[in-house]
């Protein structure tokens, strides 16, 4: 299951609202279900990507990817930005690869 984040949540810092948006994601998606949640960081800050990986972390999601590809492109940098911030079995995808070493 692949959802794309709320960012005008995420830009408002309604962290709440965006830990239940994921965390109800997960939850419908169900066990033995990968989940995937598409961030767009071309339009988040550091910190706005930094936070939101702990949170898909936190709540269970399989993949954290950095954009759908049709809008802005990540960078190097934003990708190390995620990747600092993985914990438990999250993986980072980047465009169409299933994971970035």
């Amino acid at each position: 299951c692949d959802m794309v984040i709320n960012i005008g949540k995420v830009k408002d810092g309604d962290w709440d609202y965006v830990r239940n948006e994921v965390s109800e994601f997960v939850r419908i998606c169900g066990e033995g279900c990968d989940t995937k949640l598409i961030f767009e960081v071309g339009f988040l800050s550091d910190e706005e990507i930094a936070k939101l990986t702990q949170i898909c972390c936190e709540c269970g999601v399989t993949y954290v990817k950095t954009a759908t590809g049709s809008q802005a492109f990540p960078t190097e940098h934003q990708v190390r930005v995620m990747k600092a911030n993985l914990s438990g079995n999250t993986k980072v995808c980047k465009g169409g690869k299933r994971r970035v070493p």
